[in-house]
């Protein structure tokens, strides 16, 4: 069965995967005024990292 993921055409895709990035962002930057969240950043901009190499790859494919 296919993951959810990439059942969603990639335009809804890419839309979701651009709000996610935003949150992040936002999170973010909540969490660098709290000096004990370093690892929790560099997760959460890890992870953002990932939403945007994906982003690039559904843009470079429509």
């Amino acid at each position: 069965m296919p993951h959810a993921q990439y059942a969603m055409p990639s335009e809804a895709r890419y839309s979701a995967l651009k709000a996610k990035h935003h949150t992040l962002e936002e999170e973010i930057h909540v969490m660098q005024q709290c000096p004990s969240s370093d690892d929790i950043i560099k997760a959460l901009k890890r992870e953002k990292l990932r939403i945007k190499e994906e982003m690039e790859g559904l843009r470079s494919v429509t």
